[in-house]
């Protein structure tokens, strides 16, 4: 999975950030252009809002973009469509769209120059009557959808709903796999699977890994970098799993101040692991995003550079992506409760949009608001295909997804 989703197209009549900012420091002349609306998907922000949920970019350009979009709400729970989109050139198309499923809290893209591997959890459709028990997403679909070909139905990999309906995915991460393939983690109230899934829908095989928290991968062909949160303590570990082979994880972080949330993990030009993750307080109202290193394929990993604090708000789930130079760009999002509404329901509203650059272990930049022209509904995400530019994604207040290029 590569967390990205902002591309630059400058549409007439757009809302546009201030000027672009730049990181100082000659080679490092990286740039974001304003942000310009892509899709209009509509206002909608139930429990889970509308907007993107995952990108992944490809060599050539192309944006790769799965985006949650709201139906209705029912009984008991909200009714979703999930949409598959590409950008090229500044343009949107809409490639295909999976209709009425349950929550569908999760989803995550892979693609290659052949189409793109979609995953999603949620509420089986043919279910959508039944009572089930809040944010539930005992399901997950996968669809592989050729490049400029027809959109083949969905299959559902697992449904958990099926021994225990109170069993739920809590996350999922996806990562190019070998000949075409993709792997795909899975975090839940079960052992988590390692699962390696062909075009076709078929399972080649899975690897049953000890139950974890915020499980997440790197992965090219064979070989996934895997990163998650165990015990004690709620600490962070690494591991590498080849042909459905783990190593012995390796400690990354671990500290009695702060729970490890959310990591996401890259792989630079030289083989060096770099993971940004959420440290959640245990005490005080200090929640921070860090980062590290290891220049060892994680054996050993740097210490824990504190990249910025958000108080008593939290962080969204990182994205990162490593340039050519092995500089390494950032998107982070706080989030934070925003009271009542008129009916007594607490209201989650985002608060702002963060962007860090670190280069050889230094930051550059630390914390940098950006889209500030964007009343962001969800969080942003940033992927790069070519290491050269990146592009990011959010959605915003009026319906639209809006897209931003970072370039130099």
């Amino acid at each position: 999975m590569r967390n990205t989703l902002f591309l630059l197209l400058a549409f007439s009549g757009c809302d546009q950030a201030p000027a672009p900012t730049a990181p100082t420091g000659g080679e490092e002349d990286w740039q974001w252009h304003p942000p310009s609306r892509l899709v209009n998907i509509g206002r909608y922000s139930g429990t889970f809002a509308s907007g993107p949920l995952d990108v992944d970019v490809t060599p050539d350009g192309r944006a790769h973009l799965v985006v949650r979009q709201g139906a209705d709400t029912l009984a008991t729970h909200e009714r979703f469509d999930l949409i598959y989109g590409t950008v090229e050139n500044g343009s949107w198309t809409e490639e295909a769209r999976f209709s009425d499923y349950g929550w569908v809290p999760f989803a995550s893209v892979s693609a290659n120059s052949q189409g793109a591997h979609v995953f999603w959890s949620g509420i089986p459709h043919e279910k959508l009557g039944e009572e089930w028990p809040i944010w539930s997403s005992p399901a997950v679909f996968h669809c592989f959808v050729a490049t400029r070909g027809c959109s083949p139905l969905p299959t559902k990999l697992i449904d958990l709903s099926e021994r225990d309906r109170r069993r739920r995915i809590r996350g999922l991460h996806s990562g190019l796999g070998p000949q075409g393939a993709a792997h795909i983690v899975l975090q839940g109230s079960f052992d988590v699977p390692l699962i390696t899934v062909s075009p076709d829908g078929t399972t080649l095989g899975d690897h049953r890994l000890a139950i974890r928290s915020y499980p997440n991968i790197y992965a090219v062909e064979d070989t996934v970098h895997h990163t998650f949160v165990g015990t004690p303590n709620s600490a962070l570990y690494h591991s590498l799993i080849v042909d459905r082979q783990e190593s012995t994880p390796q400690l990354v972080f671990a500290r009695e101040s702060h729970q490890a949330h959310f990591p996401a993990v890259a792989t630079g030009p030289n083989g060096e692991l770099h993971v940004v993750f959420y440290g959640l307080a245990r005490t005080e109202s200090r929640n921070t995003l860090f980062y590290q290193r290891s220049v060892d394929a994680g054996v050993t990993w740097s210490a824990p550079m504190n990249l910025q604090e958000s108080g008593s708000l939290f962080f969204i789930a990182p994205s990162l992506f490593v340039d050519t130079d092995g500089g390494v760009h950032i998107i982070s999002t706080f989030f934070g409760d925003a009271g009542l509404d008129a009916s007594g329901t607490p209201v989650t509203t985002l608060v702002d949009n963060f962007y860090s650059f670190v280069k050889d272990g230094v930051p550059v930049i630390k914390a940098e608001t950006v889209f500030q022209s964007v009343n962001a509904l969800g969080p942003a995400f940033i992927a790069s295909g070519d290491g050269q530019r990146g592009l990011a994604y959010l959605y915003g207040e009026d319906g639209y997804v809006y897209e931003s290029l970072l370039s130099r």
